[in-house]
């Protein structure tokens, strides 16, 4: 669901951040950066990083469509809902 709304411009919601692992908390702040290696070795990349990236004709690139959006819901980190930082 997040590589289509990536790819098509949609909003993309992820609820309870704050309770996910590290690895997926360091994720999202890749991709708010700009720029994010899929698993599966495809590049994500948004339009802070097209100077850098050659883009021609490589369908392992999925630009960050410009009208992509990804909402972010946690609970406030106090008790009792402690839990990742997701700042």
């Amino acid at each position: 669901p997040l590589v289509t709304a990536i790819r098509k411009g949609h909003v993309c919601v992820l609820d309870e951040v704050d309770k996910a692992p590290a690895v997926v908390l360091s994720t999202i702040r890749m991709l708010s950066g700009g720029l994010l290696r899929l698993p599966d070795q495809r590049l994500v990349f948004g339009e802070s990083m097209e100077r850098f990236i050659d883009t021609s004709d490589d369908k392992d690139l999925i630009p960050i469509h410009p009208n992509f959006r990804l909402v972010l819901l946690a609970n406030p980190g106090v008790f009792p809902f402690l839990g990742n930082n997701v700042l």
